[in-house]
């Protein structure tokens, strides 16, 4: 059975091949907390009533979770909800290019206990690694 933080998190999966379709083929993930990329925001509800009030960005309820596409940033947020073990926790990907490679940045800034922010982390790095082969068998 897959953990509930993997399940709520695996439309980002789709949103970030979505974003690379026009991409160079290699892909990577960078260092985290590139301040370029960094969390704008101090808390999760702060970001979610930002976002919601953003031009064009797609909002999502999925497994507790907030799904945010922000194509003019090629970001994706994910933003737990109240009812999710997870709050307040809210992640910040960016898909960028760098030296004709795709770059995957990934930002955490996780308010729970530590065994679920972990286990945010860990889901995380494994969809990223999900990208990337799936970019390697789009060559």
């Amino acid at each position: 059975m897959k953990s509930p933080v993997l399940l709520a998190t695996t439309g980002l999966l789709m949103a970030s091949i979505a974003f690379a379709d026009t991409a160079p083929p290699a892909l990577a993930e960078s260092p985290a907390s590139s301040s370029k990329y960094a969390i704008e925001y101090k808390t999760s509800s702060e970001a979610l009533a930002a976002l919601k009030k953003k031009k064009g960005v797609s909002i999502r309820e999925e497994n507790d979770w907030f799904v945010i596409n922000d194509q003019s940033e090629n970001a994706i947020w994910s933003i737990a909800t109240e009812n999710s073990r997870a709050y307040p926790t809210m992640v910040k990907r960016v898909v960028y290019e760098k030296d004709k490679s795709l770059m995957v940045s990934l930002e955490i800034n996780c308010g729970a206990d530590k065994a679920t922010c972990d286990e945010v982390a860990s889901v995380f790095k494994q969809i990223n690694e999900q990208v990337r082969n799936a970019m390697n068998q789009k060559l």
